[in-house]
């Protein structure tokens, strides 16, 4: 089960990765992110159409070692934007700023109930 949520975890932030990317690709300000934000939309690609080819290993490492690089890299964009960055859909790039103003959402837009108390 855990193996089955981190490869779900790994979708959704390739998805979010490529939608950034298409909403702002050109930006300066991703000039630092985007190539990790590419590195995770093919990682996206690979889990969501490898099916039985996926290396659980693989995916752990990108979830171990890449992902929280990913993270710090996305927490200090986030600090640099201005605040009239919006995604597709009206909805703003910092936390809260999604359809429930919920910091922590999961990817459908209902607040994480683990999510209290995590940094």
């Amino acid at each position: 089960m855990v193996q089955d949520a981190v490869v779900r975890q790994v979708e959704i932030i390739g998805e979010v990765g490529h939608q950034v990317l298409a909403a702002y690709g050109d930006d300066p300000l991703l000039d630092g992110v985007r190539p990790s934000l590419i590195a995770a939309y093919g990682m996206r690609n690979l889990v969501i159409h490898g099916y039985f080819g996926v290396d659980a290993g693989i995916v752990w490492e990108t979830a171990t070692r890449d992902l929280p690089a990913l993270r710090l890299m996305v927490v200090d964009l986030l600090d640099r934007l201005p605040d009239e960055h919006t995604m597709p859909g009206g909805h703003g790039m910092r936390p809260g700023s999604g359809p429930k103003g919920d910091a922590e959402a999961t990817a459908t837009g209902e607040p994480d109930p683990g999510a209290s108390g995590r940094e």
